[in-house]
């Protein structure tokens, strides 16, 4: 079994009573059932500095449109201590927490950041502090969904900043940039590429999955 996998496995994370994908009430102590958590494909061989917890899969997949598209917050913990666990299992160093954010008209439709959720709860598990609106999108852009990978690069080319009313020294710290989901890097790198303008040490990129084109 995975490391992560069988630490994950042997914690009663949250007590439930059903199964968070299937509401199957054969549940185990991972929130999920004994179906459902075979399924859940934990990733052990994640490239350097863009981390990923999960392959994108059913389940994954399941778990995170109940938080983004079902407003079902209570599965931004879920995520966050699945990554969380993954930071401590691999020993990743960080210093602070950035989201990648959302523009504003987008934010104001569909009300919260599913990113943001993620990373609050990340920085309350991990006790390191939330850049609260840091980064910036500047502009609304078109759903990534249905691009190639050099559509979704150019697509977020210079959408984003970093907010000129917040000041952090960041002189050599590391910052982990949380995100939902990891498909061509193309969010997270231009992400990257923005915080990196300031004279930081590193940034790390983390998301709860990643797909396979």
């Amino acid at each position: 079994m995975n490391r992560l996998k069988d630490i994950i496995h042997n914690l009663a994370l949250i007590s439930s009573k059903k199964c968070l994908t299937c509401n199957n009430i054969n549940f185990d102590t991972n929130n999920l059932c004994f179906l459902c958590w075979n399924q859940l494909e934990f990733i052990s061989n994640n490239c350097q500095n863009n981390l990923s917890v999960v392959k994108y899969n059913k389940i994954s997949e399941q778990i995170i449109h109940s938080l983004k598209y079902y407003d079902q917050h209570q599965y931004s913990v879920i995520m966050a201590k699945y990554i969380f666990l993954y930071l401590i299992t691999y020993n990743i160093s960080y210093d602070y927490i950035v989201a990648v954010p959302m523009a504003r008209r987008k934010l104001i439709k569909q009300k919260f950041n599913h990113s943001v959720l993620i990373a609050k709860e990340v920085a309350k598990l991990s006790n390191k502090t939330l850049l609260w609106n840091y980064l910036l999108k500047t502009a609304d852009t078109p759903s990534q969904t249905s691009l190639n990978s050099n559509q979704r690069k150019k697509n977020l080319k210079g959408k984003f900043a970093l907010n000129a009313k917040i000041k952090f020294d960041l002189k050599d710290k590391i910052i982990l940039l949380i995100d939902d989901v990891l498909t061509t890097n193309s969010t997270l790198n231009e992400c990257k590429s923005t915080l990196n303008t300031v004279n930081i040490k590193d940034t790390v990129s983390i998301t709860f999955a990643k797909t396979y084109l």
